[in-house]
């Protein structure tokens, strides 16, 4: 699938979900991984709390989770952020982000605990000091376990994610990552 046609739909249906917003949510994401670039034996194992996104911690699982649901709780938007710079004092920095714009289906809104399928296009980059900078396209889904406490005031998710990695001119050459994320949210009605 084309990833500008994916990133359509996904930011069409965010905007028309916003439009009848419900609530919000905002929360956090931890969890580990393995990245498996391709054309290579390689792996990496990959784990951090908060999860974040840069090159001293490279975990390819946004930190942060900024979202608003609708259709009675059947559906969420939500966005994942990370962000981080590294700044070594010989004035060397490093700068990298990661962004992705997500859609995700709930099961039963009337049970605390429930599944979710969800699916999101983003993209991871990287920039350097020296000029150095790598841009990258991510496309991937999930399916996972919530449980929501505090009366429907926030919820408790368990993920198994699975993530591609486009290539960059650059020489990243771009594969997959399979990563297990839990989290939680607040949600503001």
């Amino acid at each position: 699938m084309n990833l500008r046609v994916a990133a359509v739909v996904v930011a069409v249906g965010l905007s028309a979900g916003m439009a009848h917003a419900e609530g919000w949510n905002i929360g956090s994401n931890m969890g580990f991984g393995v990245l498996s670039p391709k054309e290579t034996g390689d792996k990496f194992l990959l784990f951090a709390i908060p999860s974040s996104q840069g090159p001293a911690t490279l975990t390819l699982q946004p930190g942060f989770r900024l979202g608003t649901t609708f259709a009675s709780g059947q559906r969420e938007g939500y966005l994942d952020l990370g962000f981080n710079v590294f700044n070594r004092s010989g004035g060397e920095t490093a700068t990298s982000y990661q962004v992705s714009a997500n859609l995700q289906l709930n099961g039963s809104s009337n049970k605390p605990t429930s599944t979710f399928t969800n699916f999101g296009v983003g993209v991871a980059g990287q920039s350097f000091s020296d000029g150095g900078r790598s841009t990258n396209p991510i496309i991937g889904g999930g399916i996972g376990v919530r449980n929501r406490v505090a009366e429907g005031h926030g919820a408790l998710r368990g993920e198994l994610r699975y993530d591609y990695i486009f290539e960059d001119a650059e020489g990243f050459i771009g594969g997959w990552f399979l990563g297990l994320k839990f989290g939680f949210d607040l949600y503001a009605k």
